[in-house]
């Protein structure tokens, strides 16, 4: 079965389609399935202890461009608008294969291959970076989505910057 807090994810406004049960031995009669796309460029903020996505406080974006051509990022948090960073918020993707390890995604790459990466915290979500403290409660959890800080798409191996420019991707690339 999944997760107990997951039962009110099912039961309010999905983030994705629902089409299939995912979980047959349960209540549950319809499940989320993911998107190709994500909510875009999100930070956490400590105060109101929510994702704010960009454009939503006074946006501005010249840190991020040189943290990013420097590869050396701080984690997006509320700062003030100069210094603050962002990460792709990932909140619309759901892990819901189901092995070994948890609950995982596999992730289609643009050189063709496919990479399994696995939800090590049980929220179902994958979290790029973002410091979600951990003792926050039940409430804050559920409008939050991720459940901790802990990074579960590594840097080194998925970008989740907001520039996506050849400063920006490592790698050597013809001219």
């Amino acid at each position: 079965p999944p997760p107990p807090h997951l039962f009110n994810l099912f039961r309010r406004p999905p983030f994705s389609p629902q089409l299939t049960t995912l979980f047959p031995d349960t209540p549950l009669v319809r499940s989320l399935t993911t998107e190709t796309v994500g909510e875009g460029p999100a930070f956490y903020h400590t105060s109101d202890r929510e994702m704010k996505r960009i454009g939503s406080s006074n946006s501005r974006l010249e840190r991020q461009l040189e943290c990013e051509r420097a590869k050396d990022c701080e984690p997006p948090i509320q700062r003030t608008a100069a210094t603050r960073t962002y990460l792709q918020s990932t909140l619309t993707w759901f892990a819901h294969h189901v092995g070994s390890g948890g609950y995982s995604i596999n992730m289609l790459f643009a050189d063709g291959s496919v990479r399994t990466f696995t939800d090590l915290n049980g929220d179902l979500y994958l979290n790029p970076g973002f410091p979600i403290p951990r003792d926050l409660t039940e409430e804050d959890y559920l409008r939050i989505g991720y459940r901790s800080g802990e990074v579960e798409l590594p840097r080194a191996e998925v970008f989740s910057g907001v520039f996506l420019a050849p400063s920006t991707l490592k790698g050597v690339f013809e001219d």
